[in-house]
């Protein structure tokens, strides 16, 4: 852009595009004015008004051209980010439907993105297609408490269906129970059907070291050795209420003859 005007009584032209700065003090009527080649300029009185006010007009539209560009909604950037999240719901949906999630984060990640869904957006853009981000996410948001659910129950089975190894592994299935326990608490979706699954998969935990004992009083009696059977009884015995107090701190341990009859059954 070029203006038009006087300096020292001669016409200029001021090339707007050249200019990197200036300043206009009122008190006196001056406008000073600095180019990118260092060159400057000072005009007074009502030519720097003039130009002042010229200054002032360019700035707003500048200010209203940029915000015009950065509300120009992106029609592309629109599409690839709705495919994105629909693709992910069809994917979870699909997991869902096969049963095979075992693990929270794939529903998080889709409450993620459902909760991202728009937010670089320009407000102009958020405010043309609010009903639908809001649809999208409702619909993303139940998926994901599907999935989360899903993968709480599918936990639950692993514990219950897990070999264990050695002692570390019994450790992690019970710290892994709690865990689901609790976050079945939180979420106000502890069922009494729940409450017996992981019951039971603690309880097969804690009778672990005590049935590994039973099994070898039962190899000492099958080879003859009635001393070491009855030797391994009580060891068997005696892991059996010390693992279970560990486990289950304010419950009474099971009778020793639960234990082998669970073994014998």
């Amino acid at each position: 852009m070029f203006i038009k005007s006087l300096n020292e009584g001669l016409p200029i032209v001021l090339n707007m595009d050249l200019i990197v700065s200036a300043a206009f003090e009122e008190a006196n009527r001056q406008l000073h004015i600095k180019f990118s080649g260092g060159d400057e300029m000072t005009l007074v009185g009502e030519e720097a008004d003039r130009v002042w006010g010229i200054f002032g007009r360019k700035t707003d539209r500048n200010e209203d051209d940029d915000r015009d560009e950065l509300d120009d909604p992106d029609e592309d950037e629109v599409t690839d980010d709705f495919e994105d999240i629909n693709r992910e719901m069809a994917d979870l949906e699909t997991q869902l439907v096969d049963g095979n999630i075992t693990r929270l984060w794939a529903g998080q990640r889709l409450r993620d993105s459902a909760r991202n869904l728009g937010s670089y957006w320009p407000t102009k853009k958020k405010r043309a297609l609010s009903e639908e981000i809001k649809k999208v996410k409702e619909r993303a948001l139940a998926i994901a408490d599907q999935a989360e659910m899903g993968a709480l129950s599918n936990m639950i089975n692993e514990c219950l269906r897990a070999a264990f190894t050695s002692s570390v592994s019994v450790a992690s299935t019970v710290r892994k129970l709690t865990e689901v326990q609790l976050e079945l608490q939180r979420r106000k979706k502890l069922t009494p059907e729940l409450i017996q699954q992981i019951r039971e998969g603690k309880e097969r935990a804690a009778r672990h070291r005590a049935r590994k004992k039973l099994n070898d009083a039962q190899l000492a009696k099958a080879g003859g050795s009635l001393i070491k059977y009855e030797k391994y009884k009580r060891e068997a015995e005696a892991i059996l209420k010390q693992d279970w107090a560990t486990i289950f701190p304010k419950d009474q341990p099971p009778s020793f003859e639960s234990l082998q009859n669970a073994e014998t059954n």
